[in-house]
């Protein structure tokens, strides 16, 4: 029996544990203390007219700390019927680009340039393009199917009925455990799909190792990538390439064990599914374009 994987399962559980604990505690905390409406109070009126919903606002703002808390922020207001079951999921959406921004702006870009040169720089901008295409995507859904003007129909002080912090509990933690096991356990039988399935990219060794690495860790790939340039062995739009295809593969990977998971332990099973959706269904098609555009650039450079 292998402990030290055993180790890591036990302590991935146990950090999903924590941060739904977290971004349940603290988002129960907004809402049963009114933080939100005290925030909003004077500025709902103008953000009702724009269709956004107050809560999805103050959950912009609060991801820029921790995307978890934000998270459990909508899930709480959701479960006092604050939140319509759309907006909730484009909520979900919108709130994982303030965070990735900052993480981007003060660690990303100068890990990236620092062990990739040009080719992490490149690498670096493209995936904040990327996600900012998703966040405006979303956004403009949010803008267009946003409630009626008529500030008579906001809600501004909720239901008054605060939902019981145990039973959120006790009701989403168990997916979320169930799901981090499926993903943990899974992900290894996966791996060598999404390896036949690059194949078709016509990568050179080398540039298929800076890829998996990807799928590791994103420093990792980053200084893989850094030293196949310095010595010549990929060119800086080869490098980019392999970046991005790890990332795609990385991503494709922690899915299960980290979105997946965390949105099983907060929401209920039919918001998840959702989620789920719009999920993948926005980010694989932004990856294939991602690749293909570095692909072509690979080969008229």
């Amino acid at each position: 029996m292998d402990w030290g994987l055993w180790g890591d399962f036990i302590r991935g559980e146990a950090i999903l544990t924590v941060n739904v604990l977290i971004g349940l505690f603290f988002g129960w905390i907004l809402v049963r203390f009114g933080v939100s409406d005290r925030l909003l109070a004077r500025i709902g009126p103008k953000i009702a007219r724009w269709g956004i919903h107050p809560d999805i606002v103050t959950a912009l703002a609060l991801s820029l700390g921790s995307s978890r808390v934000a998270a459990g922020m909508l899930a709480s207001a959701a479960e006092q019927g604050r939140l319509e079951e759309r907006d909730l999921v484009w909520g979900v959406q919108l709130i994982s680009f303030p965070g990735y921004l900052r993480r981007w702006s003060t660690s990303t870009l100068g890990m990236s340039i620092g062990l990739a040169g040009l080719a992490g720089g490149i690498y670096a901008l493209s995936l904040l393009l990327r996600s900012a295409v998703r966040f405006c995507f979303f956004l403009v859904l949010v803008l267009r199917h946003g409630r009626s003007v008529d500030l008579e129909e906001v809600n501004w002080q909720g239901s008054g009925k605060v939902p019981s912090l145990w039973v959120m509990l006790c009701r989403t933690l168990p997916w979320g455990w169930f799901f981090f096991a499926l993903a943990f356990w899974g992900m290894p039988f996966l791996e060598p799909m999404f390896r036949e399935w690059g194949r078709g990219l016509s990568m050179s060794p080398v540039a298929w190792s800076v890829a998996l690495a990807g799928m590791a860790h994103n420093s990792a790939a980053l200084a893989t990538a850094g030293a196949a340039v310095s010595v010549g062995h990929i060119s800086s739009s080869e490098a980019v390439l392999a970046l991005l295809v790890g990332n795609s593969l990385g991503s494709l990977s922690r899915i299960g064990r980290q979105n997946l998971a965390f949105w099983s332990g907060l929401f209920p099973k039919k918001t998840v599914l959702k989620l789920l959706g719009w999920y993948l269904g926005t980010l694989l098609p932004l990856m294939s374009l991602w690749i293909l555009a570095a692909l072509l650039f690979c080969r008229v450079v």
